[in-house]
């Protein structure tokens, strides 16, 4: 047989103390991202729950809602009101519809104005 060698690795004690106590940190961290992922896991499943139960829900007022059309009888509207309400409720659409982006642009404009005005003025 061959002769073995037996090797001896030391460690400054304070350096064992610090490996130990990283050893104990990244336990501690895994334990908690697992305790996470569990949690996260568990709420997933929750959400798929309440998801399905909502798409059945919706799956029945759908068939309601087409039990109702046929029931229910056709009226139509002549066509001189029609085009008239239209282009009434078209107009109203587009001019507040333009109106809400301007408002929120302008507002985004004079945010970053003023932290420039604040960066300006640190400097």
């Amino acid at each position: 047989m061959a002769k073995e060698t037996i090797m001896h690795v030391h460690f400054a004690r304070e350096e064992a103390l610090q490996d130990k106590k990283d050893i104990l940190e990244l336990q501690l961290y895994t334990l908690r991202i697992l305790r996470k992922l569990k949690k996260y896991h568990e709420l997933r499943m929750l959400e798929l729950k309440i998801k399905s139960k909502i798409n059945t829900r919706f799956k029945k007022i759908n068939t309601d809602v087409s039990k109702l059309k046929k029931i229910m009888p056709i009226f139509e509207i002549p066509k001189r009101f029609k085009k008239k309400s239209e282009k009434i409720i078209i107009n109203v659409k587009e001019k507040s519809e333009k109106k809400a982006p301007k408002d929120k642009l302008e507002r985004e404009l004079q945010e970053i104005q003023d932290k420039l005005k604040e960066i300006e003025q640190n400097f």
